[in-house]
């Protein structure tokens, strides 16, 4: 049941083609049936020179049917693989496409998840994967079997008793040989967590080496037993032990299937088995002896034939299956996977803000949010940004501050209460609207492969240098990127680097660009050094001024100024008011205070 699920999600991902590639397999599948025909001039060729009555008309009949049906194959099969390729190619740009405005209409918050680090290998790999499927397995397995038959068909026209024997004996080395193949799918597993776990150790080998060396533990670690805390060096000697025997296994696997493949459907044996049987016929019953010929030609190659036919058709309908995993199902599993994940509710009938420019009111009511269903990080939050004002959110690891941003960014919806712009929902406006509206600065800043200008001009990409430039040297930035090697025009990631104080400025630089009246800042000045937090400070200030600002922050002097600082503890508002009166009301304000102001005079 699993496998037929599978299979059909394999057919719903490619039956935008199933036309192309049907005729694809009816063209193998003519081009199959023409390939006997020679066969068949050869027999009856034979025949003519056997019994003396040939004429050269006859002769060369044969011989022009032929060389047709041999040119007509080949064409056939020619525009078979074409067709195949082509509907191939239109899959591929379809799905990627498909792809691409499915992540383009996914939730932010998905980004961050650890399915974003997949993307590219299903975007990249798997759709190139259903290659396989489209354009060899369904034509070739279609010619497989309109081939199979008709040769079965045309051996047993010539004689019913050889081609039974041809028949069974192709079975019963079919049977073999996915009786031999069932045993080492296991094997295969086994070397491939073999593999994982020496890589594993191999990656804790390399990571403690420092630390074992610097305690003189390189020796002990190197006698050390596997379950001991010093024995990476046992870990990785077993580890690689057990991928040798698992290696060893498989290996010995294969060659019993090879060997006994061989054995049964070599050409020695297949021809002896032929001519011991047409001999025992042709002393019994009456049997043509030229017969004898279409059996040692298409005997031969019946197994081949007919090998997709046992693995695909015949066998599971015996209970048995094929025992080879069918890449383009796991790989059309991963896909679905991408194009399941539920997209950002966007309004049908999107709604619009008040008229008027300058900063705006962010409010949010009873917001309760849970990323799994099951922990609740935000609970009944109430949370009001006056226009122009600055609010900062503070508290221990863990209490929702960054959640806070993420929801008014939109990245994620609360499963309950509302987050309004102006009194608007936020889920009422389109994505356009919204992000044209609020603004993210982020700790972990995202820059592209491309200039230093089209960086910043990412919001606006008709800005002029002039305005460049301009938020350039409000963000304390501008001076550092003439001095890369081709100022606003270098390439971030080819021909530079910056620090992570100079993205930091870089990103501000481009939210200064965009201009939206509301701002989140979740933790700017995170990778900034010493030297390079006051330029940050000095950017974030200029960013802020006329705008709603909600400043995620961990050090707590960076927000003294703030006009309110809400302390979240454990998902609610446990404190909320100026620097002074949270001082004063020595509460958890009070205690974050003091524990960090201890900190760093100690670090002094």
């Amino acid at each position: 049941m699993a496998s037929n699920d599978a299979q059909r999600r394999v057919d719903t991902l490619t039956r935008q083609v199933r036309g192309p590639v049907t005729v694809a397999a009816i063209a193998e599948s003519v081009s199959a049936v023409l390939a006997v025909v020679p066969v068949i001039a050869t027999v009856e060729i034979a025949g003519l020179l056997l019994n003396g009555h040939a004429s050269r008309a006859h002769l060369w009949t044969w011989v022009a049917v032929a060389a047709v049906a041999l040119v007509a194959a080949a064409l056939c099969r020619i525009a078979s693989s074409v067709l195949a390729h082509l509907a191939d190619a239109d899959l591929s740009l379809s799905l990627r496409m498909r792809l691409a405005e499915h992540l383009a209409r996914l939730p932010l918050g998905w980004y961050s998840s650890d399915a974003a680090g997949k993307t590219k290998a299903v975007v990249q790999d798997d759709v190139a994967g259903l290659h396989e499927e489209v354009a060899h397995r369904k034509p070739e397995l279609a010619g497989s079997v309109v081939a199979g038959i008709a040769v079965v068909v045309y051996l047993f026209v010539l004689d019913w008793r050889l081609a039974l024997a041809v028949v069974v004996l192709v079975t019963a080395a079919q049977l073999i040989r996915n009786s031999l193949t069932k045993k080492i799918i296991p094997a295969y597993g086994a070397v491939a967590g073999a593999s994982a776990r020496m890589g594993s150790a191999a990656v804790e080998l390399v990571q403690g080496i420092t630390v074992s060396k610097v305690f003189h533990r390189a020796s002990d670690d190197a006698e050390a037993t596997p379950g001991t805390a010093y024995g990476a060096h046992a870990r990785f000697r077993q580890a690689a032990t057990d991928y040798a025997d698992a290696d060893e296994t498989l290996t010995d696997n294969i060659a019993t299937l090879r060997a006994c493949t061989r054995a049964t459907v070599a050409p020695g044996t297949v021809a002896l088995i032929i001519l011991a049987l047409a001999t025992l016929l042709l002393g019994v019953w009456d049997a043509r002896p030229v017969n004898v010929i279409a059996f040692l030609l298409l005997g031969l190659t019946l197994f081949d034939v007919t090998t997709p036919l046992y693995l695909h058709l015949i066998l599971p309908r015996l209970g048995i299956g094929s025992p080879m995993p069918n890449k383009a199902q796991t790989m059309a599993e991963r896909i679905d996977q991408i194009l399941d994940v539920p997209e950002m509710d966007e309004p049908a009938d999107p709604a619009t803000l008040p008229t008027g420019g300058g900063a705006r009111r962010v409010s949010m009511k009873n917001v309760t949010f849970s990323y799994d269903g099951q922990r609740t990080v935000l609970r009944d939050l109430d949370l009001e940004l006056a226009p122009g004002t600055m609010t900062a959110l503070v508290g221990p690891s863990g209490a929702g501050k960054s959640t806070v941003g993420q929801l008014l960014a939109r990245f994620y919806d609360p499963a309950e209460g509302s987050i309004e712009i102006d009194g608007v929902p936020i889920a009422s406006l389109d994505a356009q609207r919204l992000y044209g509206t609020v603004g993210f600065v982020f700790q972990d800043v995202a820059l592209l492969r491309a200039t230093v200008r089209d960086n910043i001009a990412l919001a606006r990409p008709d800005a002029v240098q002039d305005e460049i430039e301009r938020v350039a040297r409000a963000a304390q930035i501008h001076d550092r990127i003439l001095a890369l090697p081709d100022g606003y025009d270098t390439v971030l990631g080819e021909d530079a680097a910056l620090s992570g104080g100079e993205r930091q400025r870089l990103s501000i630089a481009r939210t200064l660009l965009a201009d939206t009246p509301v701002l989140v800042l979740d933790e700017a000045t995170a990778y900034a050094d010493p030297e390079s937090e006051a330029a940050v400070q000095d950017a974030l200030s200029e960013l802020a001024r006329g705008r709603t600002l909600l400043v995620v922050a961990h050090r707590l002097h960076t927000v003294v100024d703030a006009d309110q600082i809400v302390v979240l503890v454990d998902g609610s508002v446990a404190e909320r008011g100026t620097h002074e009166e949270l001082l004063d009301a020595a509460g958890e304000y009070a205690k974050l205070w003091q524990l960090q102001t201890t900190t760093i005079g100690a670090r002094a």
